[in-house]
């Protein structure tokens, strides 16, 4: 009669062991189910972040793109002396036009410290929406012998009997007055927007007016 009493016990035992296995494995699966759930839905947030910023990256490509093209419209490397170039700068837009150039040997009695002076007769138009300082389209030039060399700046503001460009020009308005380059005697120059200028982005677009010596005689 023990015997029986004892192996009822046993088995019983054993069944409650068994049981309580198969719950806590029951458990385990659902919350290893519940992780997963949560998995997915983490990555298909990521996902959809990801899909938003491709989007808006190309947006913001292809408005620098249009920007860049826009700018680039406006590059005109091969005018002639009595053309007008159009430039686009961080201030503002405005028209060039180099109406006349002149060689000369010395101005005021100074002579050049290269081989002569050039003086460049130049006309400013403001066709932006803004008033611009004559003197900042009038900076970013510089003359030449070779595009691929170093240039050299105005000098007009060293002599008094120069007609310089400079003031205020409101929206639609111009001014007009004289640049003074030193430079060596080539037989072909350039009037040029300088090419630090369009690297940094200060000025959108590059202009060049090209002319022959005995354009300037």
């Amino acid at each position: 009669m023990n015997k029986i009493i004892n192996l009822t016990v046993v088995t019983f035992a054993l069944i409650t062991i068994v049981a309580c296995g198969n719950e806590n494995n029951n458990e385990q699966v659902e919350n290893e189910g519940e992780v997963n759930s949560e998995v997915d839905e983490a990555n298909e947030i990521n996902s959809n972040n990801n899909e938003i910023n491709e989007v808006n990256n190309q947006e913001t490509n292809d408005g620098n793109s249009e920007e860049n093209e826009s700018a680039n419209n406006y590059d005109d490397q091969s005018l002639q002396i009595g053309e007008t170039g159009q430039v686009s700068s961080n201030t503002g837009e405005y028209e060039i036009t180099i109406n006349t150039v002149e060689i000369r040997d010395d101005i005021e009695g100074e002579a050049s410290q290269l081989d002569y002076f050039i003086v460049a007769n130049v006309t400013v138009n403001n066709i932006g929406s803004n008033p611009i300082q004559a003197e900042d389209p009038i900076g970013t030039l510089e003359l030449k012998r070779n595009l691929d060399g170093s240039g050299f700046s105005d000098l007009s503001s060293h002599y008094s009997e120069i007609d310089k460009i400079e003031g205020e020009i409101e929206p639609g308005e111009e001014v007009t007055g004289e640049m003074v380059f030193q430079a060596h005697d080539e037989e072909e120059q350039h009037i040029v927007i300088r090419d630090g200028l369009v690297a940094s982005g200060a000025v959108n677009n590059q202009v060049i007016w090209s002319f022959e010596k005995t354009e300037a005689e």
